[in-house]
């Protein structure tokens, strides 16, 4: 473990330490024992070693999560510093040492059941005890947090002093709201969208008058740093993309009205004249054009919940022009009608060659390029900042989500706010059992004090993954079937809600908690709004304890390996599409780790992986890729190559190119027709393709089957007619000289499109290209 355990926690860790010894140690005396006691012996002593072992490990755990949270230092010194911490520590370890003490004095002929019962009984309570204490540091630090970010009350003696401002929209003013569902009984729904209510928690209390002005902790200053960084840069960014489509709308509207103007006086107007104009037309359309001298340029929406509270959300430019348009008592959304804005104006045309979504501006000066504003425009700050990454990648029907299974329904009840378990009772010990709540249709599973820590809204009950808080039950809404209480799966169901993943390479299926709260923490924000899920953000009264998910910042985690960074990568590399379910258990599992030693990728059935490269090292058994932002390498027979369009490849019946495979080639789709099937040794000929280095190529195998294969399977490329394969200009479809000499190989460039080689009519062997597309190909994608 890399944090640092303080005394206190680590003299209990070894109290439970010597106990395990003792179940070893008990173990190893047992055949010196009387024949009946033999058989308890053996059964008391690993259970108490498994008990005590458990009860570590959740001590353990539960230590780590809380500093992770709370921070090193300000958990450290709270645990080091609190005396009545300490004594309460102390405490715990004496009654345990006790304990032991009374199980040391292990004697054959009367070897007690109840002392050793009893001792795990005992752990049991010091891992209860430790993680309450653990959960009140975690709530003294919200609070310290929430106080700490707060307005000081002014001094007593002197002046008041002005509120200073440092620009109109800060991350200090991210004021708490929840995202929650308006009810909780209706159907499950995930692929309609659900309204987006948000009400504020509680007004910010004002601190009492006090000369003393609080510290703010480090970790607060350091995370309004942060925000502050990511505010500026989405600020920089949305004056970039505003000015450009400002430009454009001012050239095309000089071009057209000064076209206009030579036939039709009576188009000839001011400026000015054009914007008063269109803010009367869309006031009586019930509309504003808010103009901002804002880099961020938006027209505020609001939405009214049931309970008539607001939730106002920047949306400029629209990320989709088919957006919802939300609409409040006065203020209309412009676009809602099916009308455009460009439509409104008088003058044909305007606006031609601007994006959907985009607001057109008329009243700009040509000095200085500011906007004209209206006396009566009125500005509304945002409170819920919004990520501009919001393309996505759709879901296909055979992506692993649905290859395996989808939410079962235990978790979509949940969803509709019924109950989705049931309760099992399972042997615990040698006469002892324990509750567990198992999914109603799979065997999905969790401890019952867990449901229970749920219901009644317990503080323990919420748990800290990637600077994301949670509760079991919204990991019990995520999962997914399953048939092995040991291999949990779970689903974003975010990402099903809107039906697209953040990135072409992303998994929808996740094996374990940490890769799913790794795939919500570079989620943009906020969050799509799904029924039945109570989403929150920012900081927190700690007295808010009614939530699935709490995302505490705005942040978005970054991806090792985006699709942005390794796009030049992928231009020219093969994708492809997994077969099977390749997730070997740790550490000891089949080809876990691949033949250089480093942990295999993992995915699921259906998953996307790019960039699929075949590393001569491997000899054709093994490819590496990326998928869901991770880098490695897998078992080559585990993918199905993603096979290119009709129009991306060459086949030429007249082609002299010739190669020898290296590897076999035999995949599990050759029986269609389009894979070639070859082994290794095979003389593959009349090869074509576009340019030398593309990833697939063309030929024909001995056989006399025609197909595409892998250019990395093939070695030793070279022309029949005794010289090296042109890298320059395209051959003639019906030319079968040799090649040019290896100077002009030299002298161009290796990625030169070839030409006048598709579709020949000539004979090339058994099969020609012509009855090849014909025939076999006709399922290529075009």
């Amino acid at each position: 473990m890399s944090t640092s355990i303080v005394p206190p926690v680590a003299s209990l860790l070894k109290s439970i330490e010597s106990g395990i010894k003792l179940a070893k140690r008990t173990a190893r005396f047992a055949d010196s024992a009387r024949q009946e006691q033999t058989r308890v012996i053996l059964e008391s002593s690993p259970t108490l070693q498994s008990i005590l072992q458990a009860n570590a490990k959740a001590i353990i755990d539960a230590y780590a999560e809380s500093s992770e949270i709370c921070g090193q230092e300000f958990f450290s010194r709270a645990l080091s510093e609190d005396q009545v911490i300490q004594a309460q520590f102390k405490d715990l370890r004496i009654k345990l040492f006790d304990r032991i003490e009374g199980c040391w004095d292990f004697d054959e002929e009367s070897f007690e059941v109840d002392a050793y019962t009893n001792l795990g009984k005992e752990v049991q309570q010091c891992r209860e005890t430790c993680v309450r204490i653990f959960s009140t540091l975690r709530d003294n630090h919200f609070q310290a947090s929430f106080q700490g970010v707060q307005q000081p009350a002014q001094r007593r003696h002197g002046p008041p002093k002005p509120e200073r401002r440092a620009f109109p929209f800060s991350p200090d003013d991210i004021g708490p709201w929840i995202a929650e569902s308006s009810s909780h009984s209706g159907p499950n729904d995930l692929t309609q969208r659900a309204s987006f209510e948000a009400s504020p928690i509680s007004p910010r209390s004002i601190l009492d008058e006090t000369d003393i002005v609080p510290y703010i902790p480090k970790e607060i200053v350091q995370s309004r740093i942060a925000e502050n960084e990511a505010f500026l840069e989405r600020r920089r960014q949305s004056r970039v993309l505003f000015q450009n489509e400002l430009r454009k709308s001012v050239g095309s509207l000089e071009t057209r009205n000064s076209e206009i103007s030579i036939t039709d006086s009576r188009l000839s107007r001011s400026s000015s004249s054009t914007y008063d104009s269109l803010v009367t037309r869309k006031r009586i359309q019930g509309q504003y054009s808010h103009a901002t001298r804002s880099s961020v340029a938006s027209s505020d929406r609001y939405s009214k919940s049931p309970g008539g509270q607001e939730l106002s959300s920047p949306r400029s430019p629209p990320a989709n022009p088919a957006a919802e348009r939300r609409t409040s008592d006065n203020i209309g959304s412009w676009g809602s009608s099916g009308v455009s804005l460009s439509s409104t104006l008088r003058v044909p045309g305007f606006g031609a060659g601007i994006e959907p979504g985009l607001e057109v501006l008329t009243a700009v000066g040509s000095d200085n390029e500011k906007m004209l504003v209206g006396e009566d425009v009125i500005f509304n700050q945002s409170k819920l900042p919004v990520s501009m990454n919001t393309a996505g990648s759709p879901i296909s029907h055979d992506a692993s989500f649905f290859r395996l299974g989808g939410f079962c329904e235990g978790a979509t009840s949940t969803l509709r706010g019924q109950t989705g378990f049931k309760v099992v009772k399972k042997p615990s010990g040698i006469y002892g059992s324990i509750n567990s709540a198992r999914c109603v249709t799979c065997s999905y599973e969790v401890a019952l004090e867990l449901v229970e820590k749920d219901k009644l809204l317990s503080r323990d009950g919420i748990y800290g993954n990637c600077g994301i808080r949670w509760r079991q039950r919204f990991l019990w809404k995520s999962h997914i079937k399953t048939n092995s209480i040991d291999e949990p799966f779970y689903a974003c169901v975010f990402c099903i809600q809107e039906n697209k993943t953040i990135e072409e390479h992303d998994a929808t299926v996740f094996f374990s908690v940490k890769k799913l709260f790794q795939h919500l923490a570079r989620h943009s924000r906020p969050l799509p709004d799904v029924p039945g899920v109570i989403t929150i953000y920012g900081h927190q009264d700690p007295n808010i304890v009614d939530f699935d998910i709490h995302l505490t910042s705005f942040i978005l985690l970054a991806s090792q390996f985006s699709i942005s960074d390794i796009a030049s990568k992928l231009s020219n590399r093969p994708a492809a599409q997994s077969t099977a379910t390749f997730n070997p258990k740790a550490p000891t599992g089949k080809n876990y780790r691949d033949p250089d030693g480093n942990v295999s990728l993992q995915f699921a059935a259906g998953a996307r992986i790019v960039g699929i490269t075949y590393p001569d090292r491997y000899g054709g058994a093994w490819a590496t890729g990326y998928h869901d932002g991770d880098r490695g390498s897998f078992p080559a027979d585990k993918i199905s190559l993603q096979i290119p369009g009709k129009d991306e490849v060459l086949m030429n019946s007249t082609s002299t190119l010739n190669a020898m495979a290296k590897w076999d080639f035999k995949p599990k789709d050759a029986k269609d027709g389009r894979w070639l099937k070859f082994s290794k040794g095979d003389r593959i000929n009349m090869i074509d393709y576009r340019f030398i280095d593309q990833w697939c190529w063309s030929g024909q195998n001995t056989k006399g089957k025609w197909g595409l294969f892998p250019a990395a399977f093939v070695r030793d490329l070279q022309d029949s007619a005794g010289s090296l394969p042109q890298l320059g200009p395209s051959r003639s479809s019906s030319s079968k000289s040799a090649f040019s000499s290896i100077m002009s190989m030299t002298r161009n460039k290796s990625r030169h499109e070839r030409s006048g080689s598709v579709k020949s009519t000539g004979s090339g062997g058994p099969q020609s290209p012509q009855s090849l597309e014909t025939g076999r190909f006709h399922g290529w994608k075009s």
